[in-house]
């Protein structure tokens, strides 16, 4: 007969196996029981998972947030730094790994060994996951899990990585900070040396130029102001003294002597003495000088060129006072009282213009420094700004790089003290029991969905393969003649008790095999991945451990001994 082409849909699908789902349901079990049998004799893998934290303590770190080494960049090579060539090498030889290698007769590795301890650190590397359970800038939570055959090399692994990794990131950034510190320590000390000589520079400059340095011109034309009126006042007192004393001199009679003693011995009868009018006045400049210095010295310094100029004056007049007597001869009387008032007169008012002309001769001395002064102010003014601009520079930078110093001291403290990037394995990886590769539900659930898909496709196949008509629509597409009718299959009685026994006996037997090897292999695969040690008894003797496990549930206090 011609071959069965009749095209598959779901529909037809389900029909097949509605017909015959003992074959399906036969293949299924077979093809679970046998992917259960292979898991058996799949090589066990343990992972061990170290998870770290990296904890940031902002009261440590909030004066070195600028300049400190943010995580954020570290996570950019963490898996690098972790479980790179260099680290994974490091741990390999740190656990023994190499043990077995070839080496030469000064206990280093061959040529041979060195590739397979290549080999070894690239295959470990490739079973090496790093994931973040937490990510945020205050803290990470990041998770480090390797896995592998051998449960003490899953365990140790792990652990051995991160605690190399958090000693190294502790390491490098106590170096980079102390680096940093020893580069600004001598930064800072250049630019206070830089700062000092400008500062001697400025005092110089200010004490060679002493009262040209004022705040404002203004106070040099108010100075000259008043040293002009000064001056006009001395003058107009000068001319009168003059002309007081030619008048005087025209009055005295012409035997009298300039001094006074009409007898010409030069001796007078009395002389009165009384305090010195040059020594007054300068007691009162110099007290004038020295409340001009306390109020400059409120808000100026020492350096400042008013304080300068005024204590420079307060020496002048100190030395003044000491050449000045502090009495002088106020009267001489000579002859007669009437010539003797006379020459009084003459001798005061000349005492008087000779004063006048040597304060008119001082006045005019400073108004002439005055000038001098503000003839000289502009360059003076412009040089001098410029060394006070430099100054204030050399002083900002100073103290920009002071205070990155300040935080790079305090940052290496917290540093040193675990307080600034707190790196802590919160979970080590630990001894590890059972086997996370296979497990048993994946197992599980692969048997089943490749058995059902291997018993539709069987059925599939044994469908595409019968070449026997089932239909009269079958009978007439492949004989080309038309169907009028059809008969039933005629069974014997001794064919129909066969069919009884193999529907009701022999495939419920089949079933019922097929089912408890399903369940002794789930069983066995259970005890295998979550019992290992059980599995040993069971191996060895499957039958008493079945036994001693169901008297055990069955009298549960005897197993406690109670």
């Amino acid at each position: 007969m011609a071959e069965n082409t009749e095209n598959l849909t779901v529909r037809t699908i389900l029909n097949l196996v509605s017909r015959r789902w003992p074959l399906v349901v036969m293949a299924l079990a077979v093809f679970a029981i046998g992917t259960l049998i292979v898991a058996h004799y799949l090589p066990l893998a343990y992972t061990g998972s170290t998870i770290f934290e990296r904890r940031q303590d902002i009261a440590a770190d909030a004066s070195t947030l600028r300049g400190s080494e943010s995580f954020e960049g570290q996570k950019l090579t963490l898996k690098h730094e972790l479980a790179g060539m260099v680290a994974v090498t490091k741990a390999v030889e740190q656990l023994g790994l190499t043990r077995g290698f070839q080496r030469d007769s000064n206990g280093q590795l061959t040529m041979e060994g060195q590739r397979a301890k290549q080999k070894l650190v690239e295959q470990i590397m490739a079973r090496i996951k790093i994931k973040w359970e937490t990510s945020s800038p205050q803290v990470d939570l990041v998770s480090v899990s390797f896995e592998d055959s051998n449960p003490w090399l899953a365990e140790n692994m792990p652990n051995t990585l991160v605690s190399n990794y958090i000693n190294q990131v502790s390491e490098q950034s106590v170096e980079r900070l102390s680096a940093s510190r020893t580069f600004l320590e001598n930064q800072v000390t250049l630019c206070d040396n830089r700062y000092t000589e400008l500062m001697k520079q400025r005092i110089d400059f200010e004490v060679k130029n002493a009262g040209l340095l004022p705040d404002s011109p203004a106070m040099l034309y108010e100075g000259l102001t008043r040293l002009n009126a000064d001056l006009d006042a001395l003058r107009l007192q000068n001319e009168v003294a003059k002309q007081t004393l030619v008048g005087l001199t025209e009055m005295t009679p012409g035997d009298l002597d300039p001094s006074g003693d009409p007898n010409g011995t030069g001796k007078p009868m009395e002389v009165h003495y009384g305090p010195n009018p040059e020594y007054i006045r300068l007691n009162q400049e110099l007290v004038n000088a020295k409340n001009a210095l306390a109020t400059a010295l409120v808000n100026k310094l020492e350096t400042h060129p008013d304080v300068i100029m005024w204590r420079d004056q307060i020496k002048r007049v100190e030395e003044q006072l000491l050449k000045t007597e502090p009495e002088a001869v106020v009267e001489t009387v000579f002859g007669s009282n009437k010539d003797n008032t006379l020459a009084i007169q003459m001798m005061t008012t000349k005492a008087s213009a000779e004063m006048t002309e040597k304060e008119m001769a001082r006045v005019e001395s400073r108004l002439e420094s005055h000038k001098n002064l503000l003839n000289n102010f502009g360059p003076i003014r412009r040089e001098y700004l410029d060394i006070v601009k430099k100054l204030d520079e050399q002083q900002a930078e100073l103290s920009q790089w002071e205070d990155r110093l300040r935080d790079v001291h305090m940052a290496l403290a917290a540093e040193v003290a675990k307080r600034r990037t707190h790196l802590n394995a919160v979970q080590p990886a630990l001894e590890q029991f059972y086997p996370s590769s296979p497990e048993f539900i994946k197992v599980l659930g692969f048997a089943l969905a490749g058995g059902l898909a291997f018993g539709i496709g069987l059925l599939i196949l044994i469908h595409r393969l019968d070449r026997s008509v089932m239909t009269p629509e079958q009978a007439t597409r492949v004989l080309g003649i038309p169907v009028y009718g059809y008969v039933d299959v005629i069974l014997t009685p001794a064919q129909m008790t066969w069919r009884w026994v193999k529907r009701w006996i022999l495939l419920p037997v089949i079933f019922l095999v097929l089912a408890l090897a399903f369940a002794v292999c789930c069983y066995s695969l259970s005890l295998r991945l979550n019992a290992p040690d059980e599995y040993g008894q069971w191996r060895a003797r499957p039958v008493q451990y079945l036994s001693e496990q169901i008297r055990n549930r069955l009298h549960p206090s005897e197993e406690t001994g109670g």
